[in-house]
């Protein structure tokens, strides 16, 4: 894809006709076809080393059902200009949702779609792995690939998380 239909993609999904939230309802419906009970606790908290936030950031997810989950995220660093002796404060927030495939016992695969403001441009990523969850409350590791669709293009990445589920 050359650079102009890039341009094109972005500018459209940057638009004011552009909401996401239509596309986390989209993706919700999308996978929310499931009617067995839900016997897995309902929130994690974790690091994320690397990931959505490119850095690093800490997490917050609420499983809706046992296979969904909304996630919210925020990174914060202080960014020192080499120029200049002062640093300013930066911060990411995360917004996503994703899908979560039962494998057996504790593990998982999963999907989701985040989005994320850096520099005034908006950032897409689709983070995809494998996630060690318990039933019940305990430690929950994730590890994810996770490509960055934005202005400039598209860019490989990955992340590991450790944490909480309860």
């Amino acid at each position: 894809m050359n650079k102009s239909k890039e341009s094109k993609i972005f500018n459209k999904l940057n638009s004011s006709k552009f909401n996401f939230p239509v596309i986390i309802l989209c993706v919700l419906v999308f996978f929310i076809g499931t009617n067995e009970a839900f016997t897995y606790t309902k929130n994690n908290v974790y690091f994320e080393f690397g990931g959505d936030a490119f850095l690093g950031s800490i997490n917050y997810e609420k499983l809706l059902n046992s296979k969904l989950y909304l996630r919210t995220g925020l990174m914060v660093w202080n960014n020192q200009d080499r120029n200049s002796s002062g640093t300013e404060t930066s911060n990411i927030f995360l917004l996503g949702a994703g899908y979560i495939y039962r494998l057996k016992n504790n593990s998982n695969l999963e999907i989701g779609l985040t989005v994320s403001e850096r520099n005034s441009n908006t950032v897409f990523t689709v983070p995809v792995g494998y996630r060690y969850q318990p039933k019940n409350s305990g430690f929950m590791f994730r590890i994810t690939v996770v490509p960055f669709f934005s202005q400039e293009g598209l860019m490989p990445w990955g992340g590991i998380s450790l944490g909480y589920t309860f």
